[in-house]
Protein backbone atom coordinates (compact mmCIF):
# COMPACT_ATOMS: atom_id res chain seq x y z
CA UNK A 1 0.00 0.00 0.00
CA UNK A 2 3.14 2.26 0.82
CA UNK A 3 4.76 1.41 -2.24
CA UNK A 4 1.09 2.31 -4.54
CA UNK A 5 1.07 6.04 -2.60
CA UNK A 6 4.23 6.20 -3.14
CA UNK A 7 3.86 5.71 -6.62
CA UNK A 8 0.93 7.74 -7.15
CA UNK A 9 2.67 11.08 -5.84
CA UNK A 10 5.29 10.12 -8.77
CA UNK A 11 5.24 13.39 -11.31
CA UNK A 12 6.75 10.72 -14.47
CA UNK A 13 4.48 8.32 -13.78
CA UNK A 14 1.47 10.74 -13.11
CA UNK A 15 2.28 12.37 -16.67
CA UNK A 16 2.18 8.75 -18.06
CA UNK A 17 -1.26 8.03 -16.88
CA UNK A 18 -2.38 11.75 -17.61
CA UNK A 19 -1.09 11.41 -21.27
CA UNK A 20 -3.39 8.24 -21.75
CA UNK A 21 -6.10 9.76 -19.93
CA UNK A 22 -6.07 12.68 -22.60
CA UNK A 23 -5.39 10.24 -25.86
CA UNK A 24 -8.53 7.94 -24.71
CA UNK A 25 -9.94 11.19 -24.34
CA UNK A 26 -9.50 12.33 -28.29
CA UNK A 27 -10.19 8.90 -29.23
CA UNK A 28 -13.55 9.02 -27.72
CA UNK A 29 -14.49 12.23 -29.76
CA UNK A 30 -12.13 11.39 -33.00
CA UNK A 31 -14.44 7.85 -33.65
CA UNK A 32 -17.45 9.31 -33.50
CA UNK A 33 -17.10 11.98 -35.61
CA UNK A 34 -15.46 9.13 -38.18
CA UNK A 35 -17.94 7.10 -37.38
CA UNK A 36 -21.20 9.91 -38.49
CA UNK A 37 -19.06 10.57 -41.61
CA UNK A 38 -18.91 7.23 -43.03
CA UNK A 39 -22.74 6.95 -42.09
CA UNK A 40 -23.00 9.70 -43.92
CA UNK A 41 -21.36 8.95 -46.95
CA UNK A 42 -22.84 4.89 -46.65
CA UNK A 43 -26.52 6.63 -46.88
CA UNK A 44 -25.85 9.09 -49.55
CA UNK A 45 -24.19 6.30 -51.63
CA UNK A 46 -27.55 4.33 -51.26
CA UNK A 47 -29.42 7.45 -51.87
CA UNK A 48 -28.08 8.26 -54.95
CA UNK A 49 -28.29 4.27 -56.07
CA UNK A 50 -31.82 4.51 -55.48
CA UNK A 51 -31.61 0.62 -54.15
CA UNK A 52 -34.44 -0.28 -51.44
CA UNK A 53 -31.73 -2.42 -50.17
CA UNK A 54 -28.95 -0.38 -50.59
CA UNK A 55 -30.73 1.82 -48.14
CA UNK A 56 -31.66 -0.73 -45.54
CA UNK A 57 -28.31 -2.15 -45.75
CA UNK A 58 -26.67 1.39 -45.56
CA UNK A 59 -29.50 1.95 -42.29
CA UNK A 60 -28.66 -1.52 -41.15
CA UNK A 61 -24.50 -0.69 -40.38
CA UNK A 62 -25.52 3.10 -39.26
CA UNK A 63 -27.42 1.81 -36.58
CA UNK A 64 -24.31 -0.71 -36.10
CA UNK A 65 -21.71 2.65 -36.19
CA UNK A 66 -23.92 4.94 -33.87
CA UNK A 67 -24.10 1.94 -31.29
CA UNK A 68 -20.26 2.17 -31.27
CA UNK A 69 -19.92 5.97 -31.47
CA UNK A 70 -21.97 6.16 -28.11
CA UNK A 71 -19.82 3.07 -26.59
CA UNK A 72 -16.27 4.56 -27.41
CA UNK A 73 -17.72 8.58 -26.72
CA UNK A 74 -18.80 7.10 -23.30
CA UNK A 75 -16.24 4.56 -22.08
CA UNK A 76 -14.08 7.82 -20.50
CA UNK A 77 -17.35 9.18 -18.40
CA UNK A 78 -17.69 5.13 -17.47
CA UNK A 79 -14.38 4.77 -16.63
CA UNK A 80 -14.46 8.38 -14.22
CA UNK A 81 -17.63 7.42 -12.54
CA UNK A 82 -16.42 3.81 -11.74
CA UNK A 83 -13.09 5.51 -10.15
CA UNK A 84 -14.93 8.16 -8.50
CA UNK A 85 -16.77 5.36 -6.72
CA UNK A 86 -14.59 3.20 -5.94
CA UNK A 87 -12.15 6.07 -4.73
CA UNK A 88 -15.21 7.08 -2.41
CA UNK A 89 -15.95 3.59 -0.63
CA UNK A 90 -11.55 3.83 0.06
CA UNK A 91 -9.80 1.87 -2.55
CA UNK A 92 -6.81 3.65 -2.32
CA UNK A 93 -5.46 2.14 -5.80
CA UNK A 94 -7.89 4.64 -7.51
CA UNK A 95 -5.61 7.57 -6.61
CA UNK A 96 -3.21 7.07 -8.86
CA UNK A 97 -5.72 7.52 -11.73
CA UNK A 98 -7.84 10.90 -9.82
CA UNK A 99 -4.23 12.65 -8.90
CA UNK A 100 -3.22 12.52 -12.71
CA UNK A 101 -4.34 16.12 -13.79
CA UNK A 102 -2.58 18.89 -15.17
CA UNK A 103 -2.10 20.78 -11.75
CA UNK A 104 -1.44 17.43 -10.07
CA UNK A 105 1.37 16.90 -12.23
CA UNK A 106 2.75 20.89 -11.99
CA UNK A 107 2.82 20.76 -8.48
CA UNK A 108 4.98 17.43 -8.45
CA UNK A 109 7.29 18.53 -11.13
CA UNK A 110 7.97 21.60 -9.26
CA UNK A 111 8.75 19.89 -5.76
CA UNK A 112 10.86 17.58 -7.75
CA UNK A 113 12.80 20.55 -9.39
CA UNK A 114 13.34 21.97 -5.66
CA UNK A 115 14.65 18.82 -3.93
CA UNK A 116 17.18 18.84 -6.86
CA UNK A 117 17.99 22.36 -6.19
CA UNK A 118 18.23 21.76 -2.98
CA UNK A 119 20.66 18.94 -3.39
CA UNK A 120 22.56 20.40 -5.63
CA UNK A 121 23.11 23.29 -3.01
CA UNK A 122 24.09 20.20 -0.66
CA UNK A 123 26.61 19.06 -2.58
CA UNK A 124 28.36 22.51 -2.94
CA UNK A 125 28.33 22.62 0.45
CA UNK A 126 30.34 19.53 1.16
CA UNK A 127 32.22 20.53 -1.56
CA UNK A 128 33.18 24.05 -0.09
CA UNK A 129 33.39 22.03 3.36
CA UNK A 130 36.17 19.39 1.97
CA UNK A 131 37.72 22.06 0.18
CA UNK A 132 38.47 23.98 4.02
CA UNK A 133 39.11 21.04 4.62
CA UNK A 134 41.75 20.62 2.67
CA UNK A 135 43.24 23.53 3.28
CA UNK A 136 43.46 23.39 6.79
CA UNK A 137 45.55 20.15 6.90
CA UNK A 138 48.04 21.99 4.39
CA UNK A 139 48.52 24.56 6.76
CA UNK A 140 49.14 22.63 9.50
CA UNK A 141 51.69 20.66 7.35
CA UNK A 142 53.32 24.00 6.61
CA UNK A 143 53.27 24.99 10.53
CA UNK A 144 54.79 21.49 11.55
CA UNK A 145 57.78 22.27 8.76
CA UNK A 146 58.09 25.61 10.11
CA UNK A 147 58.79 23.60 13.83
CA UNK A 148 61.08 21.17 12.13
CA UNK A 149 63.16 24.08 10.69
CA UNK A 150 62.97 26.80 14.26
CA UNK A 151 63.97 23.57 16.33
CA UNK A 152 67.30 22.49 13.33
CA UNK A 153 68.95 26.04 13.01
CA UNK A 154 72.19 25.14 14.39
CA UNK A 155 72.31 21.60 13.50
CA UNK A 156 74.28 19.96 10.79
CA UNK A 157 72.57 18.15 8.51
CA UNK A 158 75.09 15.17 8.53
CA UNK A 159 75.48 15.08 11.44
CA UNK A 160 74.70 11.11 12.85
CA UNK A 161 74.41 12.27 16.34
CA UNK A 162 70.98 11.51 18.04
CA UNK A 163 68.79 14.62 18.81
CA UNK A 164 69.95 16.69 15.69
CA UNK A 165 67.80 16.82 12.77
CA UNK A 166 68.49 16.82 9.14
CA UNK A 167 65.98 19.83 8.00
CA UNK A 168 66.07 18.68 4.35
CA UNK A 169 65.30 14.88 5.05
CA UNK A 170 62.86 15.96 7.13
CA UNK A 171 60.79 17.87 5.33
CA UNK A 172 60.90 15.46 2.35
CA UNK A 173 59.87 13.05 4.36
CA UNK A 174 56.78 15.20 6.01
CA UNK A 175 55.75 15.70 2.43
CA UNK A 176 55.76 12.04 2.07
CA UNK A 177 53.58 12.02 5.37
CA UNK A 178 51.03 14.67 3.08
CA UNK A 179 50.83 12.38 0.47
CA UNK A 180 51.22 8.68 1.85
CA UNK A 181 49.00 9.43 5.38
CA UNK A 182 46.62 11.44 3.05
CA UNK A 183 46.32 8.56 0.57
CA UNK A 184 45.42 6.29 2.81
CA UNK A 185 42.68 8.80 4.87
CA UNK A 186 41.32 9.73 1.15
CA UNK A 187 41.28 6.38 -0.52
CA UNK A 188 39.39 4.58 2.61
CA UNK A 189 41.90 1.97 3.66
CA UNK A 190 41.34 -0.62 5.78
CA UNK A 191 43.72 -1.88 8.63
CA UNK A 192 45.05 -5.46 8.08
CA UNK A 193 48.01 -7.69 9.48
CA UNK A 194 47.14 -10.64 6.81
CA UNK A 195 49.20 -10.82 3.25
CA UNK A 196 48.91 -9.83 0.38
CA UNK A 197 50.68 -6.58 1.08
CA UNK A 198 51.69 -3.77 -1.35
CA UNK A 199 55.43 -2.78 -1.02
CA UNK A 200 55.01 0.85 -1.71
CA UNK A 201 51.97 3.05 -1.62
CA UNK A 202 52.27 3.70 -5.45
CA UNK A 203 51.87 0.35 -5.64
CA UNK A 204 49.31 -0.14 -3.20
CA UNK A 205 47.21 2.63 -5.11
CA UNK A 206 47.74 0.92 -8.52
CA UNK A 207 47.21 -2.09 -7.63
CA UNK A 208 43.76 -0.98 -5.55
CA UNK A 209 45.07 -3.20 -2.76
CA UNK A 210 43.42 -0.29 -0.01
CA UNK A 211 44.88 -2.36 3.17
CA UNK A 212 48.00 -1.44 5.57
CA UNK A 213 49.09 -1.10 8.52
CA UNK A 214 51.35 0.68 11.79
CA UNK A 215 55.07 -0.31 10.73
CA UNK A 216 53.58 -0.79 6.57
CA UNK A 217 52.49 3.14 6.49
CA UNK A 218 56.05 4.17 7.93
CA UNK A 219 57.92 1.82 5.62
CA UNK A 220 55.93 3.79 2.26
CA UNK A 221 56.72 7.26 3.59
CA UNK A 222 60.17 6.16 4.29
CA UNK A 223 60.28 4.31 1.13
CA UNK A 224 58.50 7.38 -0.83
CA UNK A 225 61.31 9.87 0.65
CA UNK A 226 64.05 8.06 -0.18
CA UNK A 227 64.99 6.98 3.32
CA UNK A 228 65.01 3.50 2.52
CA UNK A 229 65.08 1.56 -0.88
CA UNK A 230 61.97 0.78 -2.61
CA UNK A 231 62.95 -3.07 -2.85
CA UNK A 232 63.46 -3.00 0.99
CA UNK A 233 61.64 -5.81 3.08
CA UNK A 234 59.37 -3.32 5.56
CA UNK A 235 60.48 -2.82 8.87
CA UNK A 236 58.44 -3.24 12.20
CA UNK A 237 59.31 -2.75 16.10
CA UNK A 238 58.12 -5.15 18.62
CA UNK A 239 58.89 -3.49 21.55
CA UNK A 240 62.60 -4.07 22.27
CA UNK A 241 63.09 -5.79 18.78
CA UNK A 242 63.58 -4.14 15.73
CA UNK A 243 62.71 -6.24 12.58
CA UNK A 244 64.34 -6.14 9.48
CA UNK A 245 67.18 -3.60 10.89
CA UNK A 246 69.54 -3.77 7.79
CA UNK A 247 66.60 -2.28 6.11
CA UNK A 248 66.80 1.00 8.29
CA UNK A 249 70.23 1.05 8.72
CA UNK A 250 71.78 -0.01 5.07
CA UNK A 251 71.37 3.32 3.18
CA UNK A 252 73.32 4.99 6.03
CA UNK A 253 70.13 7.80 6.57
CA UNK A 254 68.58 6.38 10.16
CA UNK A 255 70.53 5.89 13.32
CA UNK A 256 69.05 3.11 16.25
CA UNK A 257 68.74 3.38 19.58
CA UNK A 258 67.08 2.04 22.66
CA UNK A 259 65.46 5.25 25.06
CA UNK A 260 64.67 2.89 27.75
CA UNK A 261 61.11 3.64 28.21
CA UNK A 262 61.67 7.64 27.99
CA UNK A 263 58.34 9.98 27.35
CA UNK A 264 57.41 10.98 23.85
CA UNK A 265 57.33 14.47 26.08
CA UNK A 266 61.16 13.72 27.21
CA UNK A 267 62.67 12.65 24.02
CA UNK A 268 61.08 15.87 22.33
CA UNK A 269 61.88 18.00 25.34
CA UNK A 270 65.43 17.03 24.74
CA UNK A 271 65.40 16.75 21.18
CA UNK A 272 66.33 13.09 20.71
CA UNK A 273 62.92 12.95 18.85
CA UNK A 274 62.54 15.24 15.89
CA UNK A 275 59.70 15.32 13.04
CA UNK A 276 60.35 11.96 10.92
CA UNK A 277 61.46 10.09 13.69
CA UNK A 278 59.95 6.38 13.79
CA UNK A 279 59.04 5.10 17.37
CA UNK A 280 58.28 1.65 18.86
CA UNK A 281 56.50 1.77 21.75
CA UNK A 282 57.05 -0.20 25.02
CA UNK A 283 53.50 -0.88 25.67
CA UNK A 284 52.74 -3.00 22.66
CA UNK A 285 53.69 -4.12 19.47
CA UNK A 286 53.75 -0.54 17.38
CA UNK A 287 55.60 1.74 14.85
CA UNK A 288 54.26 5.04 14.10
CA UNK A 289 56.47 8.50 13.07
CA UNK A 290 57.04 11.65 14.52
CA UNK A 291 55.71 14.76 12.29
CA UNK A 292 55.62 17.58 15.33
CA UNK A 293 53.23 19.18 17.85
CA UNK A 294 50.21 21.35 16.94
CA UNK A 295 49.10 25.13 18.27
CA UNK A 296 47.96 23.18 21.31
CA UNK A 297 50.92 21.69 22.07
CA UNK A 298 49.42 17.84 21.20
CA UNK A 299 52.06 15.36 19.76
CA UNK A 300 51.17 14.68 16.04
CA UNK A 301 51.89 11.26 14.26
CA UNK A 302 51.53 9.42 10.76
CA UNK A 303 50.08 7.14 12.64
CA UNK A 304 48.64 4.18 11.05
CA UNK A 305 47.36 1.89 13.80
CA UNK A 306 43.57 -0.06 13.92
CA UNK A 307 42.08 3.82 15.54
CA UNK A 308 43.79 5.94 13.03
CA UNK A 309 42.69 4.02 9.87
CA UNK A 310 39.63 3.41 11.24
CA UNK A 311 38.89 7.41 12.05
CA UNK A 312 40.74 8.65 8.72
CA UNK A 313 43.57 10.39 10.76
CA UNK A 314 46.80 8.81 10.13
CA UNK A 315 48.10 11.81 8.63
CA UNK A 316 47.68 14.04 11.66
CA UNK A 317 46.71 11.55 14.78
CA UNK A 318 47.38 12.43 18.30
CA UNK A 319 48.80 10.37 20.77
CA UNK A 320 49.84 10.40 24.19
CA UNK A 321 53.06 12.46 25.20
CA UNK A 322 52.91 10.36 28.56
CA UNK A 323 53.50 7.09 26.01
CA UNK A 324 56.48 5.31 26.53
CA UNK A 325 59.30 4.67 23.59
CA UNK A 326 61.62 1.49 23.73
CA UNK A 327 63.00 2.07 20.05
CA UNK A 328 64.01 4.80 18.43
CA UNK A 329 64.72 5.02 14.61
CA UNK A 330 66.47 9.02 13.96
CA UNK A 331 66.89 10.65 10.44
CA UNK A 332 70.33 11.41 10.42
Amino acid sequence: MLILESVCQDASFLATILFIKKLVQIISYIVPALLVLLITIDITKAVVANSDDDIKKAQKVAIKRIIVSLVVFFVPIIVEASFSILGDLGTSWTDCYTNATDDVVETLVQAEKEKLIAYEADRQKLIEAAKANKAAKQQQLKELREQAKNRSKDSSSSSETPGTVNTTLSQTVLQSVQKVGGGIDSHDFVYSNNSPFSSTYDAAIKDKLYKTNCALAVCWIYKDAGVIAKDKKCFWFDKTEIHHKKTLTSGGKISLSKPDHKTIKSLVSSGALTPGDAIGTCDYRHTTMYIGQNDKGKYIFADAGHTAVKNKTVSRHIISGKKKVCILAHLK
